[in-house]
């Protein structure tokens, strides 16, 4: 594997979040009870965190996908739908985003 360094050569718009209180929140406040693995709550959590920052920033309609786990699906999850909504991000089933 290429160290983190030569990754960003090749993909520049790659970006680490780390764990912080803000990512470990924005989680944490969608359900009542513990409910995913700990690294999907950082992989949850890091893509919330970053879509309400460039929300804040004034970008929109972001795609999120991971064809791996249901647990990032919001289907049948209305805290985690809303949050989507909210936040106007769109789940994609597949690696096609869609087109205007």
């Amino acid at each position: 594997m290429a160290p983190l360094n030569r990754l960003w050569i090749r993909w520049p718009k790659f970006e680490i979040i780390p764990p912080s209180e803000r990512v470990v929140n924005k989680v944490m406040g969608l359900y009542d009870i513990k409910s995913l693995p700990p690294f999907d709550e950082m992989i949850m959590g890091a893509v919330l965190a970053k879509a309400e920052e460039l929300l804040n920033g004034g970008e929109q309609d972001f795609f999120f996908c991971n064809l791996n786990k249901s647990d990032f699906n919001p289907k049948g999850k209305s805290a985690l739908a809303d949050e989507y909504e909210r936040l106007s991000i769109t789940y994609l089933t597949s690696f096609k985003v869609p087109r205007d």
